[in-house]
């Protein structure tokens, strides 16, 4: 796998308050380290929706969540519930898909992009549907969290219409965490991740436009 974290090539679009939403993650980040708060709503990540509007930052910031997902499930033990037959194929699948998405960014060929498009059936069968419908909605199984962040960050790159949205999927699914002390949403547990989201746009629009942005991160 390549380095995780290269640097990012300077997008045209830049969100005028850019800095500004990156401080405030900055100060989640901070907070929840600190322990001056616990719990955040998962929505204070809404604004990435603005911040990776432009097709290539999304994809970008996808693929780059779904690299820190894989290393991390590389150096990481097995869940007690899941047997070490699935652990290993999960992760052959995993590094398979992210190796098939750097392809594409890097070249994207029609070869490139029909071999996503016939990965991520082979993605999501790793989850499973339980029968039951809530509000219309047939209930998914996770069986991997994991594998969840790679399949969003397919459909992020292979429905560049829905970009923005579905990196934001990508993120909430990416930082979201559970603790019976705390809930559902961006907790202490959460911090490693809201890091690397930090790192990835600080990289992107602070180091790359510098002049326009270091102010209003650290005023």
């Amino acid at each position: 796998m390549t380095a995780s974290k290269n640097r990012q090539s300077v997008n045209p679009i830049i969100p005028r308050d850019a800095g500004r939403k990156i401080r405030r993650l900055v100060e989640t980040a901070e907070a929840l380290r600190s322990g001056k708060e616990s719990y955040f709503f998962i929505t204070r990540l809404t604004s990435i929706k603005s911040l990776c509007r432009d097709i290539q930052v999304a994809a970008r910031f996808s693929l780059f969540l779904a690299e820190c997902t894989l290393r991390r499930a590389e150096t990481s033990a097995r869940s007690s519930h899941q047997a070490a037959v699935d652990w290993e194929s999960f992760k052959v699948l995993m590094s398979e898909a992210v190796r098939a998405m750097q392809e594409y960014l890097l070249r994207p060929t029609e070869e490139s992009l029909a071999l996503l498009r016939n990965l991520l059936p082979r993605i999501t069968a790793v989850q499973s549907y339980s029968g039951n419908r809530v509000r219309g909605r047939e209930v998914r199984i996770i069986h991997s969290w994991n594998m969840l962040i790679i399949e969003d960050a397919l459909y992020c790159i292979l429905n560049p219409h829905a970009a923005s949205e579905l990196a934001y999927r990508t993120a909430r699914d990416y930082t979201e965490k559970y603790n019976p002390s705390y809930g559902t949403g961006l907790i202490p547990e959460s911090v490693p991740m809201l890091e690397d989201i930090i790192f990835f746009l600080t990289d992107h629009y602070v180091i790359n436009n510098k002049e326009s942005l270091r102010s209003s991160i650290t005023e």
